[in-house]
């Protein structure tokens, strides 16, 4: 069966991995990807390996409407059977494809976002999702990788006869060595803080940093290892949190590392994002690899990490943070053990790419039948 995805870019961000495993091991299927604006640096990795991959480089609502027929022209040269959105822009070209081409292709939306309040995002982003709501019913189906934001979409208006969930899926780590503790002159026994995102306020970087300072004013022997999008030393907003006196004990990688080269370097995550997420690849990542995960209750973060599998703070404030982090910091190594190993075992044996990719199999061969 042929599948056409289309997305806005391909840079290195969760919803774009997912994308990435599903065109890499889904091997009963073959798979093409429209990029409607840039390319974007896993894009690039993906082309290398020999994805299938168009690039328009539309990067304005006009150009895209002037532009549409090249997309419909790519359509029908490739003829698939399903015409898969990525994310709310993906998802408003298909309603677009399917008004034009009519029911000769089955559409198939994905969300990737949570939305505890719609009022915390960007006004354009805002029109996004109420035009999401408004033209959900020419959506075949539509698919979420978080329980929390399929029940939030469907209470905001989203069509709720076609919802369907899968949640990510993770791969088993190749290689825990490397030598980034070392480049980065960390100490042996320093205790590595992780934070994995790109830039953006809803990713809360100022309530790691803040938190992060408390630490290190609380005596303990702790790094901190910055990485994603933006978040390097040309971040001047970001850098000028940190007192000099404690500079050297943070580390912004942007994304000049892997984030497995991070994860095997780091003994805890953090993720302290205050709103937007659904089923947070890097925390799955982490409890893959066997990293403890501090997390703030938002999408399905909470369900990952209950049963003792990590830990969810109480509130969105810095001081809760600065709680959790303390909390595992004084742990012992038997304690940490055993909450790694818990998470570990959870991921492997629920989330693994081999059972994910089956179950997105069953999810193309239903939705792909006759109705």
């Amino acid at each position: 069966m042929k599948i056409l995805h289309i997305i806005i870019s391909l840079p290195l961000a969760g919803a774009e991995r997912n994308l990435y495993n599903i065109v890499k091991y889904d091997k009963k299927n073959e798979h093409k990807i429209i990029v409607i604006g840039k390319l974007g640096e896993l894009g690039l990795e993906m082309k290398e390996k020999g994805v299938n991959i168009d690039v328009l480089n539309m990067e304005s609502i006009y150009s895209i409407l002037m532009g549409f027929s090249r997309i419909i022209k790519i359509l029908n040269d490739f003829g698939p059977k399903l015409v898969m959105g990525w994310m709310y822009y993906g998802n408003i070209l298909c309603a677009l494809l399917r008004i034009f081409k009519g029911k000769s292709y089955i559409f198939i939306w994905t969300v990737r976002h949570s939305l505890s309040s719609i009022q915390l995002e960007k006004p354009f982003m805002r029109l996004m999702i109420r035009l999401n709501s408004l033209l959900s019913k020419y959506a075949n189906a539509i698919l979420f990788n978080s329980y929390s934001s399929l029940e939030q979409h469907k209470h905001f208006g989203f069509s709720p006869s076609n919802l369907f969930l899968i949640q990510n899926g993770f791969e088993s780590p190749k290689n825990k060595k490397n030598n980034l503790r070392e480049l980065l002159s960390i100490t042996k026994n320093s205790f590595v803080f992780g934070y994995i995102a790109r830039s953006h306020p809803m990713k809360n970087h100022k309530g790691f940093i803040l938190s992060a300072i408390k630490i290190l004013e609380m005596g303990f022997d702790a790094d901190f290892i910055l990485a994603g999008k933006e978040i390097n030393l040309s971040n001047k907003e970001l850098i000028s949190l940190v007192p000099n006196i404690y500079l050297g004990r943070f580390h912004f990688l942007g994304i000049n590392r892997s984030s497995s080269d991070v994860m095997s370097s780091i003994d805890c995550l953090c993720v302290f994002s205050k709103w937007g997420e659904g089923f947070p690849n890097v925390i799955g990542e982490a409890m893959m690899n066997k990293v403890i995960c501090i997390s703030t209750n938002v999408g399905d973060a909470g369900y990952l990490l209950d049963h003792g599998r990590g830990i969810i703070t109480e509130n969105m404030k810095t001081d809760s943070f600065v709680r959790a982090m303390s909390n595992v910091y004084l742990q012992t190594n038997p304690q940490r053990e055993y909450m790694e190993n818990k998470a570990k075992r959870f991921i492997s044996e629920n989330f693994s790419i081999s059972k994910v990719i089956d179950h997105y199999q069953d999810f193309f061969n239903y939705v792909s039948k006759p109705k």
